[in-house]
């Protein structure tokens, strides 16, 4: 049994400090255990009294059975566990935002001194509803302090944090007086794991805030430019190459030869250590704090800003985070300088590594694991960072925990051999950012190319730097249609984002490569109109009168995955569907047991229903056991068992309407 009895005793004695009279809501949704001492309302929202609510909510999590799957537990490869996992992008910052005061405005101090915005506390509370709808590991994103927003956002950008090990002040529920925010991190990872979750960290380890924490002891670790030049600074042309065009080896050197690229050059500039360390130290010493403004007053240079990796990129300067600086050496001897090569230590890496700020960065990750028992990492722009360093710190948070799970941000299925040679388990791969073509046939080009595949990569409708899944054709249905059969594709671990469940519209955090329209996603009359979730102050829809209905799909989607996760596991028990036409619009895969199998079809349709032609002529006879019945046993349009019936071809015609998955099972007896 988990114990909640130090955040209860906290939750109480402040409510004890307090005789405020609260007007407090919470949606009807996080309502997982029946409270019945608040007043519900019209709109699905529940006012309550924050600490009896609370302290019920835990009080009923303490006598739930544990669920607990220890990584240590699992046999064969490091982290090869992830495999058979389904992942959840939790954002900790907007998951459990709610404008509890109903003041219109997102608060990090609310009317009652608590919070609006998302809480350890919080997300505590929505584990319940998270492991009801099937998800098994979660996946932590907006962990850490970042440094002030230089745009007109509320946040900086997800990766300007200030240090690696600095979990944002913010995610310390008020309620928990006495808990500072690393216990109440510990407490939540504890809880998670008591309900079965295993739990991964989002984070870039290949740049920083520019005013991050690390500037004043280790300003060697970046690269600066003039301050003069900051507003001039941009990624040079190359005359002759395409739009965005890779930094091979001919185009690095084509770069090198533009006049353009020596402006460039001349305007970085040697840190302020290796100009003179003993004054710089002597400088250091007489500052009770050092800042970037600090530093940029007295040196007048700044840290640079960063660019694309891509030649003749028409992408946006990046100028709320800096790039770190990996090697001492580089092509040209000047000070240390951002071109696409030095941008891709991964494709040139050079002689002289940074080791201190390796051995860092090996630490940090390490730290992680151990002080908050994470169970893995999600490595965002690994391909930003030289091979080895990635090698070095997969196995320094190994050392702590050798089943440490690792997943890398890489569309390019074919460098998969070089990162499972760094100990990677799997990359995201590019399913969210081709599937939404009209047709879907990018879709079922996918699915069918996982069949004995040696990689394993990320089944998701959208990531987290891409426009929401219900904005493309086919809005909704089409969201449902690919949250469901992503559940059941070969070779793919599937992924879903916050706010996936409630199939929200507003984006979390548009890349510069989607398109802005998308930030038009809601109507004016929305106070999250033109806002994005991982920048601004937002909150998710759960309010939605049928939002429970899609957990109970998932729920029964991914119960039925679970039974079957042994033959998805095995090649030789993946069969693919296949259809009157190639060009039908279906996909489906069987997976069979010694006794059953389970026949997955979907009409990926989503403006028109249709009547799909199973062919079984050959997988009936392909089944290690002799078949009696085929039954409809789940739906996403219909939850009741349907016998099935074969036509005069041994092959099953059946309609579906636009976007339905049907599951079916194929019974010895």
């Amino acid at each position: 049994m988990i114990d909640f009895t130090q955040m209860i005793e906290a939750i109480q004695l402040t409510k004890k400090n307090n005789k405020m009279i609260y007007n407090y809501t919470i949606p009807q949704a996080w309502n997982t255990f029946g409270f019945e001492q608040g007043k519900r309302l019209r709109n699905h929202e529940m006012l309550v009294d924050p600490h009896d609510f609370y302290s019920f909510a835990l009080t009923k999590m303490m006598q739930t059975e544990a669920c607990e799957r220890a990584v240590e537990k699992e046999k064969g490869k490091s982290g090869g566990w992830i495999e058979k996992e389904i992942l959840y992008a939790l954002d900790l910052r907007t998951l459990t935002s709610w404008d509890h005061d109903r003041s219109d405005v997102i608060e990090q101090r609310n009317l009652y001194a608590l919070n609006d915005s998302g809480t350890f506390l919080k997300a505590v509370i929505l584990l319940p509803l998270l492991k009801r709808s099937g998800v098994t590991t979660l996946v932590l994103h907006q962990l850490f302090e970042l440094d002030e927003p230089r745009s007109h956002h509320d946040y900086a950008h997800p990766y300007a944090i200030k240090h690696p090990l600095k979990i944002a002040d913010g995610l310390a529920d008020p309620l928990l007086a006495g808990m500072d925010v690393k216990a109440q991190l510990r407490m939540f990872i504890q809880a998670a794991h008591h309900y079965g979750f295993r739990i991964l960290c989002n984070m870039s380890l290949a740049r920083l805030g520019r005013d991050n924490a690390l500037l004043a002891e280790h300003p060697d670790w970046f690269y600066w430019i003039n301050k003069a030049d900051e507003k001039q600074f941009c990624a040079p042309k190359v005359k002759g190459l395409p739009k965005n065009c890779l930094p091979s080896k001919n185009a690095c050197k084509l770069l090198y030869q533009q006049e353009e690229t020596q402006a460039h050059l001349d305007r970085f500039s040697y840190d302020p250590l290796t100009k003179d360390a003993a004054e710089y130290r002597e400088w250091l010493t007489r500052q009770k704090q050092c800042n970037l403004a600090k530093l940029e007053s007295e040196f007048q240079i700044t840290t640079s800003p960063m660019f694309s990796d891509q030649l003749n990129s028409e992408l946006a300067l990046q100028t709320e985070t800096t790039y770190l600086r990996f090697y001492y050496d580089q092509p040209l001897k000047q000070a240390p300088y951002l071109l696409q090569d030095t941008l891709r230590p991964d494709l040139f890496p050079c002689k002289q590594p940074v080791s201190e700020l390796w051995d860092f960065l090996c630490d940090c990750t390490a730290t992680l694991v151990k002080e908050y028992e994470l169970d893995g990492f999600f490595l965002d722009e690994a391909w930003l960072m030289p091979q080895k360093l990635v090698k070095a710190v997969i196995a320094s948070c190994r050392k702590q925990k050798s089943q440490c799970a690792v997943l890398v941000n890489c569309s390019d299925e074919q460098t998969f051999v070089k990162w499972k040679r760094s100990g990677v388990n799997a990359i995201s791969g590019s399913c969210a950012y081709d599937i939404h073509d009209g047709d879907m046939r990018s879709y079922r080009s996918f699915a069918y190319s996982r069949l004995n595949s040696a990689s394993s990569l990320l089944a998701a409708g959208e990531f987290c730097d891409t426009p929401r899944i219900t904005q493309y054709q086919g809005g909704e249905c089409l969201a449902k249609a690919v949250m469901f059969m992503n559940l059941f594709l070969p070779h793919t671990i599937p992924y879903y984002t916050s706010g996936q469940f409630s199939l929200e519209k507003q984006p979390q955090h548009l890349s510069p490569y989607a398109d802005v329209k998308y930030e038009n996603a809601l109507p004016s009359s929305d106070v999250r109109c033109h806002k994005q979730a991982f920048v601004d102050r937002s909150f998710y829809s759960y309010t939605r009168s049928d939002y429970h209905i899609l957990i109970n799909q998932m729920e029964r989607f991914t119960n039925l995955r679970a039974e079957y996760a042994e033959a998805m596991a095995k090649d030789e028990t993946a069969i693919p569907v296949w259809f009157d036409k190639p060009n039908d619009p279906g996909i489906g895969f069987t997976y069979t047991l010694k006794d059953r199998a389970l026949l997955v079809v979907c009409n990926i349709d989503t403006e028109h229903g249709q009547t799909l032609t199973i062919h079984t002529e050959n997988m009936l006879w392909e089944l290690p056991f002799i078949w009696k019945h085929i039954y409809q046993i789940y739906s996403s349009h219909d939850p009741y068992t349907h016998d099935i019936e074969l036509n005069s071809f041994q092959n099953i015609p059946l309609y579906f309407e636009a976007g339905e998955v049907k599951v079916l099972e194929i019974r010895e007896e």
